[in-house]
């Protein structure tokens, strides 16, 4: 019994405690019965060896301070808490406005969204054998996640400039001036403090103002006149392009600890500067105060002016203001342009949405060869659609394709009469082809399709009515066949995406599950269509004529999506762009697609048209180019692979994240794998090709601001569109300057 007797071990009631030979059951203080109960299993009672029992009830000394900025996304802790007692587990738990939230059991907590103006508090409870104790962390209030106001950091001047209570120490250029990198936009309405400390020494000629994002800074001494800014003399009043000169004299003469207020009222085009005594106007009622530069963004300037070292601090939010905001105007720091997003997406879903066409069924060209294996199989896609029949040639290619992982969307309604302008189908024709896919393999097939395009090229009357007769009795077959009726049908898709072909089918609901398109864009961006009458349309367009012949509530196929190229300068065309634009346009549309929730997208095509040479093809085949791979074949390969993740089942974790700066045409999404890494897509829908000059358009990366809840470990950039390689670009970090090129850029995020 020794081990027992030595022993300064706390046991819980009721636990078996082993001592040489022997177990005691641990009993409760009141207890009267103690049992001992040798290895034979014979039980002893009132042994002189009394069980252990339990020991004190520990104290919490004290429940701690929480610590950090209160801010949505930047990280709260706690410091000072502290407890006694032997034995003892500590727990936690977050509560928001008295309620416990689900999850929130560590020792830091992340606020989310939804704790925005909401109180937190931190309960910790100490356990031990004998009880438990618990206290909670006095209550704090939870701010918006802000978008952070930075600085240039080529024109940095001798100031010490605070933002949102973080100081920046600058260069020792004295002449020069800062300026932030978060535009003020149109539209918005914005305010911000610049405060000149008792202690700075500003020439006559120090000022604040907003300059246009493009506007060079202005070096050297004196208010040199700039048709780009507006600005207030901290020392004489308010310059500008308008003359405004001295006319409102000493407005912001400067004393120990003035303040420089300034609204800037993007809507209505006009400027508000004031002090600690007033304004120079009225924002909130919108009169007086001075016009505006005419700039598509302008930022805050300021300025100096002093060759001994003058600090000016830029307060950004509502914490550090000395003054109440304007109504309607919001902090610059807490910016109207940032996006706000939770939504995250598996990175596989991308890869089962992609696909692309090729054509097994032409077996009197290289389709009947082994030329088109390798490069489809190493390109990463699973889907591929084409027509196969009762060919056998095309047939084995099918069957090849499915051994190598591949399944397909097939036609079985050719016209009777293919190679003419007015398709006649042939119920004979339509049932061959169904009753071929049992020979092929109905494993190997994800849905089915009937006519296609029918009113292509010049068709006669009629057209129509035939091609819904056969699209009906593809239908119809299908549902009552049991081996295949699980297969959707699409709809019919006419050529040029045609308002009145669509109109002349009426509608399909009743003979189609999926609706289904046909998009091209004539060397226009992807978020830009056309049709035969109406000449550009938007994506939307397209999309709502696509569902409203089928039905809104089903989902949306897009059988044929590409971007025609050609190799020879001589070919291109306001329609052809160059083969590098045709890439960025392809993988760009991908996106586009998934962010409108298309299920299955085939690119067209894999390999040019051996007849048309058309240019579709990620593969070239023509005059000048033979089964040579073009960008946009590297540039799908290299995007499959890198948001391939198949057969790893989880559930992806929201990652909240803020996107500010000029986001106009700024498309993105959030993706994560199974290991947890995160994969923020992003892209600018500019018009990469140049259809009057006939050459890439000058597209400037746009910077933009990244802001995470959760600090990201590594952060690597990706240009799947022209290079395999990543870039490391960020570390430890929570905000990352990103820019944002015409290509799709994916920045691959881990957190820490």
């Amino acid at each position: 019994m020794s081990e027992l007797e030595a022993s300064t071990d706390t046991f819980d009631e009721g636990e078996l405690v082993y001592a040489g030979d022997f177990r005691f059951r641990v009993a409760s203080l009141k207890a009267t019965d103690h049992d001992l109960t040798l290895p034979n299993g014979t039980k002893l009672y009132d042994a002189p060896f009394r069980s252990y029992t339990r020991g004190e009830v520990p104290s919490l000394l004290s429940a701690g301070t929480i610590e950090g900025s209160r801010t949505v996304g930047s990280a709260l802790t706690v410091a000072g808490a502290a407890y006694a007692g032997d034995g003892v587990r500590i727990t936690y738990q977050w509560i928001r406005n008295g309620v416990a939230i689900s999850g929130a059991t560590g020792a830091a907590y992340v606020p989310q969204l939804a704790d925005t103006g909401a109180t937190l508090a931190r309960r910790m409870t100490a356990t031990n054998t004998a009880g438990s104790v618990s206290d909670m962390t006095d209550e704090v209030t939870i701010s918006p996640f802000i978008c952070p106001v930075e600085f240039d950091p080529l024109n940095r001047t001798a100031a010490i400039i605070i933002s949102g209570g973080t100081q920046v120490t600058t260069s020792s250029d004295t002449l020069s001036g800062v300026r932030a990198d978060r535009y003020i936009e149109p539209g918005e309405k914005v305010y911000f403090e610049v405060e000149i400390p008792a202690s700075s020494t500003a020439s006559t000629y120090a000022y604040v103002g907003l300059t246009h994002f493009k506007a060079p800074l202005m070096p050297g001494a004196g208010a040199v006149k700039n048709d780009s800014i507006t600005f207030v003399r901290v020392n004489g009043g308010v310059s500008g392009p308008s003359g405004y000169g001295d006319n409102v004299a000493n407005a912001c003469d400067r004393s120990g600890g003035d303040v420089i207020r300034v609204a800037v009222d993007r809507q209505s085009g006009k400027v508000y500067f004031g002090t600690n005594a007033g304004w120079t106007g009225d924002p909130v009622k919108g009169t007086g105060g001075f016009a505006l530069p005419d700039a598509y963004r302008l930022v805050p300037q300021l300025n100096p002016r002093s060759t001994a070292r003058a600090n000016f601090v830029l307060r950004s939010l509502p914490s550090s203001f000395r003054h109440a905001i304007p109504a309607g105007f919001t902090a610059y720091g807490m910016a109207s342009s940032c996006h706000e997003s939770a939504s995250i997406a598996h990175a596989d879903d991308l890869v089962e949405m992609t696909g692309i066409n090729v054509h097994l069924n032409w077996t009197t060209t290289f389709w009947a060869t082994d030329v088109w294996k390798a490069p489809l199989y190493d390109l990463g896609v699973r889907y591929i659609r084409t027509a196969v029949g009762a060919d056998p040639t095309a047939q084995a290619s099918l069957k090849d394709a499915a051994a190598h992982g591949l399944r397909a969307t097939v036609h079985v309604a050719p016209a009777d009469n293919d190679g003419t302008n007015s398709p006649i189908y042939s119920t004979t024709k339509i049932d061959n082809q169904i009753n071929a896919i049992r020979s092929y393999g109905v494993e190997s097939v994800i849905a089915l399709e009937g006519p296609n395009e029918p009113n292509g090229g010049s068709v006669t009357a009629g057209w129509a009515d035939r091609a819904t007769a056969a699209q009906q009795y593809v239908y119809d077959k299908i549902k009552k066949d049991a081996a295949l009726s699980h297969l959707p049908i699409l709809a019919i898709t006419p050529w040029k995406r045609s308002r009145t072909a669509y109109a002349a089918m009426g509608s399909m609901a009743g003979m189609a599950d999926k609706a289904n398109l046909h998009y091209y864009t004539d060397g226009s961006r992807p978020t830009q269509a056309n049709n035969m009458e109406d000449g550009d349309l938007d994506i939307e367009e397209v999309i709502n004529d696509a569902r409203a012949a089928v039905g809104r509530d089903r989902n949306l196929w897009v059988t044929e999506y590409g971007h025609r190229t050609y190799d020879a300068d001589a070919d291109l065309t306001m329609y052809t762009p160059e083969k590098t634009i045709a890439a960025k346009y392809i993988i760009r549309g991908l996106f586009e697609w998934f962010n409108r929730g298309a299920e299955k997208v085939f690119l067209y095509n894999l390999i040019d048209d051996p007849t048309t040479l058309d240019g579709y093809g990620l593969i070239a085949k023509n005059d000048t180019q033979n089964f040579v791979k073009r960008p946009a074949y590297f540039a799908v390969q290299r995007l499959l692979s890198l948001f391939s993740d198949q057969g790893k089942a989880f559930t992806a974790a929201p990652l909240r994240y803020i996107l500010s700066g000029n986001l106009s045409d700024i498309r993105h999404h959030m993706f994560q794998k199974s290991d947890g890494t995160y994969l923020l897509a992003i892209w600018n829908d500019a018009q990469s090709w140049d259809r009057s000059t006939l050459s890439a358009s000058k597209i400037p990366n746009r910077l933009v601001k990244l802001g995470l809840e959760r600090e990201a470990a590594t952060i690597l950039r990706h240009l799947p569109t022209t290079t395999k390689a990543a870039t490391a670009v960020g570390s430890n970090v929570y905000e990352l300057d990103l820019a944002v090129p015409d290509e799709l850029a994916v920045y691959e995020i881990r957190l820490s």
